[in-house]
């Protein structure tokens, strides 16, 4: 217990010469959280997350470009890593904005701008307790975006977000957060792409709060394609109103740690699909956290994740689905399908249904798999190598999920990118 109470009290050293020395812009909303951040850190009587705080403190600033010189270099360096389509680009450096559409796009199809006072509704995190890493990110935070897209219109060309982290730097630090509002009868897609310049460490927590009018359908895809040194966090709010649809999906391919918790708000005739892939591998340590809400009736949900486990490492799924008592005649199922390549691995699955209405369908399924030696010896007759059989048997175990993709386009990218990813 002495030696855990001394770290805590190094850690709050750090933590209050980092708030005055590197945090520039201090806000009275930013120290709110900071003093909030303290609390629990006093109270934390666990070691290990402790340990996870004590990554963060690293005493280079991040590169920060100029919107006006810079710009053109950089997009001439990114260019390689960068998905190929068309697209309407917004891009974020080390954590801060630099790159914004042309103006056709802005004030005709959306408006972006930054939130200079850095206030924003306080976040949702699982089991409402909100998460450090929430605290750490709104009290270091330098910038708010927000996006809106107006109504009634269908934009053909997605909407394309790219996270670049580790430019010019050794390692990085970026906590941000992003508010997309769309309005009433719009048709979007979204790509979100989080992606390392270099090797090193890299730190990236986030804040993405998304809602969604009456009637409108959005196609969201998220890639996770950092290095085996970085550490991704993310807390998500997704608020549905009534006939509003919802699509969602995430690919996590490449990080040492990825903690991810969304909360999800349905209304009347609303729905929402979440579908999720992970490639598990050099020991990375993996969770998925998900609480859904059915608050009105005839609201309809549907989770898919698939985990592949291609060497030594750590996975957890949380997913929580609760009807409210006034949402009757409301259909969720939630599916957790697992298949280890490897021996050594650990799972922990929870999904869990919490029902308050009888007039509901509700369904919950998890399942683990390995490769049989059958499959491996029709295909080595056929003249296969087994590294060969193992790449072609996970991706036709990922084929439910990428079919679903609706553009042909991101479609192939995200498959070629996902046989990139795995190595075996």
């Amino acid at each position: 217990m002495n030696d855990i109470k001394k770290t805590n009290l190094n850690l709050i050293k750090k933590l209050k010469y980092l708030f005055k020395k590197n945090n520039y812009l201090i806000t009275l909303n930013k120290k709110k959280y900071f003093l909030n951040l303290l609390k629990n850190i006093k109270k934390n009587k666990k070691q290990k997350k402790i340990n996870l705080l004590n990554i963060i403190f690293l005493k280079k600033k991040n590169y920060i470009p100029n919107k006006i010189k810079k710009t053109l270099n950089i997009l001439l360096n990114i260019k390689k890593k960068i998905i190929k389509i068309k697209s309407i680009k917004i891009i974020f450096i080390n954590g801060y904005l630099i790159y914004i559409p042309q103006k056709k796009y802005i004030n005709k199809i959306l408006n972006i701008y930054i939130n200079k006072k850095l206030k924003q509704k306080k976040p949702f995190s699982f089991n409402k307790k909100i998460n450090d890493f929430v605290h750490l990110n709104n009290s270091f935070i330098n910038q708010i975006v927000d996006i809106n897209i107006k109504k009634n219109k269908n934009i053909k060309l997605p909407i394309y977000i790219i996270i670049v982290n580790n430019y010019k730097t050794k390692n990085t630090i970026n906590n941000y957060s992003i508010n997309i509002k769309i309005k009433k009868n719009t048709k979007v897609s979204f790509i979100e792409h989080n992606l390392s310049f270099n090797k090193n460490f890299c730190y990236l927590n986030n804040n993405i709060n998304i809602s969604i009018q009456k009637k409108s359908s959005i196609n969201y895809h998220r890639i996770i394609n950092l290095n085996n040194k970085s550490f991704f966090f993310s807390n998500e709010k997704i608020n549905l109103k009534a006939k509003s649809n919802f699509e969602k999906k995430i690919f996590m391919l490449k990080s040492n740690k990825i903690n991810i918790n969304t909360h999800v708000n349905l209304k009347k005739k609303s729905f929402i699909k979440i579908n999720s892939v992970s490639l598990i591998q050099k020991k990375n340590n993996f969770k998925y956290k998900i609480y859904l809400l059915h608050k009105q009736k005839k609201s309809k949900s549907y989770q898919q994740h698939k985990n592949i486990f291609l060497n030594k490492g750590k996975f957890i799924f949380n997913g929580l689905i609760k009807i409210h008592k006034k949402a009757k005649k409301s259909k969720s199922t939630i599916e957790n399908n697992n298949l280890c390549i490897n021996k050594n691995f650990n799972l922990t699955s929870y999904p869990k249904l919490k029902i308050y209405n009888k007039n509901s369908i509700c369904n919950h399924k998890c399942t683990i798999n390995k490769i049989e030696k059958k499959h491996i010896l029709l295909l080595l007759m056929r003249g296969i190598n087994k590294k060969q059989i193992k790449k072609i048997l996970s991706l036709s175990f990922l084929n439910e999920i990428i079919n679903n993709i609706k553009e042909k386009k991101i479609k192939n990218i995200i498959n070629n990118i996902i046989t990139k990813n795995i190595y075996l």
